[in-house]
């Protein structure tokens, strides 16, 4: 019961680390393209 209740939990937080981490490495790589472009 309490692993079910957890879940949701740490699909939030999994989501947000990934949105987070998506959004460094393509402010990242938006820098690393920049002067090429």
């Amino acid at each position: 019961m309490a692993k079910v209740a957890h879940e949701p939990v740490q699909r939030a937080l999994w989501l947000g680390a990934r949105r987070l981490f998506d959004e460094r490495e393509r402010l990242r790589l938006d820098r690393l393209a920049g002067p090429v472009g």
